[in-house]
């Protein structure tokens, strides 16, 4: 994982974004739409508690824009140690959507006028199965941590957005609440585990 990390770090910061985004796009719409096998039942009585909002969409899909920022300065500051993360995350959630394989029905679920576009367009891009845990939600939150270590009040805003992002993940009906938590607490733990013990030793940009 050093060795990976010192690699990164060594080589032009967009050489390490676009790995970053080719493996994210690969790892999430691969098992998203080429994944027939049975998914898990669920039972979210607490989510379903939460109304359908339909405008909401807006902050959901406002994750591209933290998620982005976010990664091009650590790309640009920090690229080592922030590749091999977010690398790390990304294979976690294959795992978990290879084993663990849920769906989430939309049959229910009717948009605004105004709205109806957005969501044929992101339904048409998502499928609602691997729910768990939210990769919307841990990447986002990933990317915060690491940015939290450098420009604070940065980390703080992110952080306030993310809250708001994994709202939306539940009005929208994109997530169940488990996969919002679950998504949170394994962008901690990764997040531990590659800035705190794995890697910490490899120097960060000035």
């Amino acid at each position: 994982m050093k060795r990976i990390a010192m690699f990164f770090e060594r080589r032009p910061w967009w050489l390490a974004l676009g790995v970053l985004v080719i493996f994210w796009g690969l790892a999430y719409m691969v098992p998203n739409h080429l994944d027939n096998r049975p998914v898990k039942k669920v039972i979210d009585r607490v989510g379903d508690a939460i109304p359908f909002v339909d405008w909401t969409v807006v902050i959901y899909l406002s994750v591209f824009i933290l998620i982005g920022v976010g990664i091009f300065i650590l790309a640009r500051e920090e690229r080592g140690r922030a590749t091999v993360t977010v690398l790390l995350l990304i294979a976690i959630h294959l795992v978990i959507f290879y084993f663990h394989p849920t769906l989430l029905p939309r049959n229910r679920l009717v948009p605004g006028a105004d709205w109806q576009w957005v969501y044929r367009i992101l339904w048409a891009l998502d499928s609602p199965r691997n729910c768990f845990p939210s990769l919307h939600v841990s990447v986002a939150m990933l990317a915060t941590l690491m940015l939290w270590r450098r420009h604070k009040f940065m980390g703080l805003v992110f952080f306030v957005w993310v809250l708001a992002v994994a709202l939306s993940t539940l009005t929208t009906k994109q997530h169940y609440v488990a996969d919002v938590v679950w998504g949170g607490l394994l962008a901690v733990a990764v997040y531990i585990v590659t800035f705190h013990i794995f890697v910490r030793f490899v120097p960060p940009r000035e």
